[in-house]
């Protein structure tokens, strides 16, 4: 998609740019407010909404959000390692393992 290669009509365009940032963007305001009405019909559930608690229930997803980087940066070094010619079929247990521990 980020791709500039002329000679192959492969032009990436300052219109194309600019809806790619507005996707993006608008992708994760949606994303965001999903997360904050779920966040806060939660802490309606407990009876008690105060910001000092959502704050720290916003907390509680670092280690989730950290360990979701993780998998995903070590993907590009799996594929990598995959081409060339490593099995590695055991690692999809292994990153649903790590997603699961983490949320616990």
């Amino acid at each position: 998609m980020l791709t500039d290669y002329p000679a192959q009509s492969d032009v990436m365009t300052v219109l194309d740019g600019s809806v790619f940032l507005i996707y993006v963007f608008m992708l994760a305001i949606l994303i965001a407010t999903v997360i904050t009405v779920c966040l806060t019909a939660g802490l309606r559930l407990t009876g008690r909404f105060e910001a000092k608690h959502f704050y720290h229930l916003t907390h509680a997803l670092i280690p989730l959000a950290a360990c979701g980087l993780i998998l995903e940066l070590f993907s590009t070094t799996v594929t990598i390692i995959q081409a060339d010619g490593f099995s590695l079929s055991w690692l999809s247990e292994i990153r649903a393992l790590s997603i699961t521990a983490t949320a616990l």
